[in-house]
């Protein structure tokens, strides 16, 4: 094998050596043959060598496979210490409560809880409770001061004649079966709290069996002492007489570690278990077959770490997993598959070898110098590789080379790298190091960019090597290169990523408090006046009470509103918001939107003034109810930012006359916005800055929620806004204009008459609904109708009251009590859905309709599917409510004629 350096007159060796000036030996001088053996002995060591140095690469990746998964073991373990560790610090602070009080009540055990928010501050935590210590003797005084405690039906489980009971006091969130049990009945329970007692430390419960309070599925039950407060605790025998109770959390273990493998990219399997390996499995990550011992068999490295937890002895058991990312052995090929050839060679041209010994040296100095070039470029054969003689001129390149930069070896024989391929973004600093490094003749690697034929810049890691003869000289310089640019790109785009996840996060971190600011104050509003109407509703004049309820209405609408735009926001980003085409006036629309905005506008002073083009079509194809929507939030934004002044609403065709879109401008003499502003207002959960929304209050939600329904209805909307001078929004709809036709219906939304105040007179309902005051608005407003209503409270009653024995296996009354029904979908014992089947199963045709507070868009279809004929959304609207029935009685009607 020889470098070709394309001379006509001279073969390159890379070694920096040639033949000339070697002694010949004389036309009579006798020739020295080669042993016969030797071809063979060097072969032979040549595979051993070769098997040697593989052997040692596959030990050197096994090593880093074992390292790397011991790594990801210890972050493993040491995000379960840190998961466990929660539970003592919300336990601790539980107990903190009674430390700081005299007496806790239940009210404020409660208060305490309502402010902690259990899934997440404690994950697997299935409440948060006190049981308290009571003797037998002292039984009958902690149940009546418990009773007083706001908790009359407070009784006590219990079963055995142990002297000491462990009861229940307070449980959050409340569980029917939890308060008064006394935990003494069990022993793995009683020897935890007692062992925590004397302690003074939490103390856990091996895993519990199913059926105990709070444990249904299994649980463990993690407890911390509280003693009396002013009582010596130094020594065990004084906290055994000083225990008041415990704090106490019971965990489900499947939620404490749930998805914890995804931390390390599931790339390892975890069991844990009580005590050692084969003890009881309290979370399996896969559901798999109990981990092997700590060993590497069949591919998969395993591990057993201790794990402590409140005096239990836990085991987790590690394994590595399919996705489990190993080192490469494309390495141990080219040593081996490079190895082989070099060997084979090597035989073959000493077995070919015929002349005297001074060649057979010339060629064993070649071939030593062609071994070293072959080792380092074996170890990057994929990568570019180029080699240049002691002057830095190219005497050879690789495929990879020419394939990643596009030149040719022919096109860069005898030139030097940096004439061909460094261009004008190519860091002078690094060229210089690399300059240095070459003429101190040591290596160097840095990462530079390149240029390559076609013009594109290529990032590369470079590594470059000097190839010495024997007396030390430099005679050849190795560059093995490695294409980083898309790495360098993701790492970019990762920044990128980052800088705009941060941006988010904060950004809903402020919608967040900004929407607790906009619920919590039209709740306050709405609780104060109920308050005052409850307290002073007898002595309040008429007027005051109808504006304390009118302002009731006011904020729940106001409440309503934030709601339905978390609601939209949240079917938007689904995709299961849809859009109709539909003949709709656009003047209407914009008609019935001034009408509804007006009163806010004169309430501020403002002047609210519509401008329509001659040439505006009567007609267009849209969807009415989301045109109106998208103007009802750019007109109520302009009056809200707009403290004097004006707003005017402009509509024309499009721009340049297209018939086939609709323009819409919402011109206003406001605050305005910077650019900067402009370009955050379409982003969820932003306004212009924190400053606008302490001052003008808003969700954030409302541009953003009308630009993508804009963007459904075909067009988009535009903003040009000067800070104190004003802003204008233009929507523009991909709406075709179409012909008027005398007396085409118009769908501009719900117009049907008013219905006369008796409107269901005579008409029998049946009312399935679980809450009471719903029973009472809902049994109401129908009765003022003039409808009988007859009220149930489950699903289970709805199907009784409408069979023959009054039993749901019944069959039908063959001569039904009611004409329709009316049904919650949520209720206990049975659901409305299900019942609503059972009847349609059992032959029922009575018009049936649902309500639900459900929201979103296929709740509907379910309903209706279940063989409901209506569906009434809550919160309940009146008109809607009398609407609907009256149209399933007169179809019944129809119906029966």
């Amino acid at each position: 094998m020889r470098w070709d350096s394309r001379s006509p007159t001279h073969r390159a060796d890379p070694t920096g050596d040639d033949n000339r000036g070697v002694e010949t030996p004389s036309p009579g001088s006798r020739r020295r043959r080669v042993p016969a053996a030797w071809p063979l002995v060097v072969l032979l060591a040549g595979l051993a060598l070769t098997l040697w140095a593989a052997a040692r690469e596959c030990g050197r990746i096994a090593d880093d496979d074992r390292a790397r998964f011991h790594a990801l073991c210890a972050r493993l373990t040491a995000e379960v210490n840190r998961r466990i560790g929660v539970y003592r610090y919300g336990l601790v602070g539980t107990r903190g409560l009674y430390m700081a009080s005299r007496s806790v009540e239940r009210a404020e055990f409660h208060a305490w809880f309502t402010a902690r928010d259990l899934p997440l501050e404690f994950p697997g935590a299935q409440a948060i409770g006190f049981i308290r210590s009571v003797t037998r003797a002292d039984l009958d005084g902690f149940l009546a001061a418990t009773r007083a405690d706001d908790a009359p039906d407070f009784a006590v489980t219990t079963s055995g004649d142990h002297p000491d009971l462990f009861i229940t006091e307070f449980i959050e969130p409340a569980h029917a079966d939890a308060p008064g049990f006394d935990w003494a009945r069990d022993p793995h329970v009683r020897a935890a709290l007692e062992d925590a007692t004397l302690d003074n430390q939490p103390r856990a419960t091996p895993l519990l069996a199913p059926g105990l309070p709070v444990a249904e599925h299994g649980s463990i039950l993690v407890a911390l002492p509280v003693y009396r407060n002013g009582v010596p605790v130094q020594t065990p025998q004084q906290r055994r007489d000083a225990i008041f109770g415990w704090v106490y959390m019971p965990l489900d273990p499947g939620l404490m570690f749930h998805a914890f493998t995804q931390i390390v990219d599931r790339e390892l399997d975890l069991h844990i278990s009580d005590g050692g390996p084969d003890g009881p499995l309290l979370y399996d990550d896969d559901a798999c077959q109990r981990l092997p011992a700590p060993t590497r068999a069949g591919g998969t490295y395993a591990a057993v770490v201790p794990i402590e937890f409140a005096g239990r002895r836990w085991s987790a058991a590690m394994r590595s997993t399919s996705l489990f990312r190993g080192g490469s052995h494309g390495p141990v090929w080219v040593i081996t598959l490079g190895g082989l050839a070099v060997s084979g060679m090597l035989g073959i041209l000493l077995h070919r070898e015929s002349t005297g010994l001074r060649r057979a040296r010339a060629l064993a100095r070649s071939m030593t110098a062609e071994l070293r070039l072959l080792a380092v470029v074996a170890e990057r054969t994929s990568n570019a590789v180029a080699v240049t003689d002691a002057r830095r001129r190219i005497i050879w390149v690789n495929e990879a080379f020419t394939r990643i930069k596009g030149y040719t070896l022919d096109e860069l024989c005898g030139l030097t790298p940096g004439r061909v391929l460094q261009c004008e973004e190519t860091d002078p600093a690094t060229v210089q190091a690399i300059r240095e490094a070459l003429n101190q003749g040591r290596p160097f690697r840095c990462e530079l960019l390149n240029r390559a034929k076609d013009g594109r810049r290529i990032w590369l890691d470079v590594e470059f090597q000097p190839v010495r003869d024997p007396a030390g000289r430099v005679v050849n310089y190795i560059s093995v290169q490695t294409d980083v640019t898309e790495r360098r790109r993701a790492e970019a785009e990762l920044r990128e990523a980052r800088l705009a996840a941060e941006e988010a996060s904060r950004a809903k971190s402020e919608f967040l408090a900004n929407m607790s600011h906009e619920i919590r104050t039209p709740i306050t509003a709405i609780l104060g006046f109920a308050d005052l109407l409850v307290e002073q509703g007898e002595d309040l004049p008429a007027p005051e009470r109808l504006e304390h309820a009118r302002t009731i209405r006011r904020n729940s609408e106001h409440l309503l509103k934030v709601i339905n735009d978390i609601l939209d926001i949240s079917k938007i980003e689904s995709g299961r918001l849809t859009v109709e085409r539909l003949a709709v006036s656009p003047a209407r629309v914009i008609a019935e939107v001034v009408s509804m905005m007006s009163v806010r506008a004169r309430e501020k002073g403002l002047t609210l003034s519509v401008e329509v083009a001659e040439s505006m079509p009567a007609l267009v194809l849209s969807d009415p109810v989301r045109l109106r929507q998208v103007l009802f939030n750019l007109v109520g934004n302009a009056i809200k930012f707009t403290q004097a002044g004006s707003v005017t609403i402009r509509a024309a065709p499009g721009p340049d006359g297209q018939t086939a879109h609709l323009r819409i401008d919402v011109v206003d003499t406001g605050i305005g916005m910077t650019p900067e502003q402009i370009g955050r207002i379409f982003n969820p959960f932003v306004q212009g800055d924190a400053s606008t929304t302490r001052r003008f209050g808003g969700s954030g939600l409302g541009l953003v929620i009308s630009q993508r329904l804009a963007a459904m209805l075909g067009g988009r909307i535009a903003v040009v806004s000067e800070p104190a001078k004003g802003s204008t929004f233009t929507l523009t709809l991909a709406a075709e204009a179409l012909p008027e036709v005398p007396g085409a219906a118009v769908n501009d939304g719900p117009s049907t008459p008013a219905l006369a105040p008796m409107a269901l007179a005579g008409a029998r309902i049946l009312l399935a609904e679980d809450t009471q005051d719903n029973q009472r608005l809902i049994a109401f407003h129908l009765r003022r109708a003039g409808a009988d209503v007859h009220v149930v409270e489950s699903g289970r009653r709805m199907v009784e009251a409408l069979t023959a024995c009054g039993s749901i296996d019944g069959p039908l009354a063959p001569s039904p009590p009611f004409d329709l029904v009316l049904t919650d979908v949520q209720m206990p014992d049975m659901d409305g859905l299900t019942a609503v089947r059972l009847l349609r199963r059992k032959g029922c045709g009575l018009p049936i309709a649902s309500l639900t507070a459900h929201a979103m868009s296929g709740d509907a279809d379910r309903c209706l599917a279940a063989g409901c004929d209506a569906h009434v959304p809550k919160p309940i609207d009146k008109d809607v409510l009398l609407r609907t029935c009256h149209a399933l009685l007169r179809e019944r009607r129809r119906a029966a004629a």
